[in-house]
């Protein structure tokens, strides 16, 4: 089976429109319908009911959505494996959310290479709920993330603790001064949002919320304003030196992370030497 068929196919499903699917895959609108007439010619049944402005999965369409996803990952996992050089014997996929990159997990790639020179690393980034679905379909090895989902198949490991710490672009403010204007809202995960609530009960709902520290870092470094960022990105990012600054009477937050991987014996291996790799909380 093609893999571009049952990519036309989630495409068309995610945004219910041939033309906005046509535009996001970059072909034409008569394409996408040759693509999904030849997808269920080949299945024998019909994938879509076509009404006007409201193309809705059948349920053939439904139980083939379950198996699209894993069937498009697993390809590009052989795909890639295949292509190996011959320096290396296997690949090791994990994806994490963009704030942990810079944060810790560019830092174990290095030691990664370090202590497996014969394997090759992908790296990615992405929601949360995307990384866990990747890890479900096999497309990655570990993911990491704040809130790691209660499924029985994962294994759970606490990989670091995040400081997060109040900062404002003018020195000297009070927690109440930095918070009173500007201030934007990170989402760091369901125990910071209610560490924050308890923390600040009687906060107005800011103007500002944002899903990645790393875009609210951006702005701040761009207008005044205030938000809650890794206490590590003000000690080493060199785009926050001198612009943005700790406000003393905050409390600080904290954020645990953990790598999420599934049982695999055959994996397992390899999964424990790259854990290892990565120095134990604390």
């Amino acid at each position: 089976m093609d893999i571009d068929l049952l990519k036309t196919f989630l495409e068309v499903e995610r945004v219910r429109h041939f033309g906005r699917a046509a535009e996001r895959l970059f072909i034409t609108q008569s394409a996408v319908s040759a693509r999904i007439r030849q997808l269920e010619e080949l299945l024998g049944v019909e994938l879509f009911t076509r009404k006007r402005n409201d193309i809705q999965l059948t349920p053939a369409g439904r139980r083939l959505k379950q198996h699209a996803a894993a069937i498009i990952n697993q390809w590009e996992r052989a795909r890639q494996e295949t292509g190996l050089g011959e320096a290396y014997r296997d690949v090791l996929a994990i994806g994490g959310l963009a704030d942990l990159w810079p944060t810790a997990l560019e830092n174990w790639l290095v030691r990664l290479q370090q202590a497996l020179p014969d394997i090759a690393l992908r790296g990615e980034a992405g929601a949360a709920d995307e990384l866990v679905h990747r890890l479900l379909n096999g497309a990655l090895d570990i993911a990491c993330i704040y809130d790691p989902p209660q499924v029985s198949e994962f294994t759970v490991r606490s990989l670091g603790v995040m400081e997060l710490v109040l900062v404002a672009t003018e020195a000297g403010l009070t927690a109440a001064e930095a918070m009173a204007e500007n201030y934007i809202l990170v989402d760091w995960g369901t125990a910071f949002a209610l560490s924050h609530a308890r923390q600040f009960p009687d906060l107005p709902a800011p103007a500002v919320h944002l899903a990645q520290g790393l875009l609210a870092r951006d702005l701040l470094l761009r207008r005044p304003g205030a938000a809650y960022l890794p206490r590590q990105w003000l000690e080493t990012d060199p785009r926050c030196a001198g612009r943005l600054h700790a406000v003393a009477d905050a409390p600080v937050l904290e954020r645990t992370w953990y790598a999420l991987w599934r049982d695999n014996m055959t994996r397992q291996p390899l999964l424990d030497a790259a854990l290892a790799a990565f120095p134990a909380p604390g």
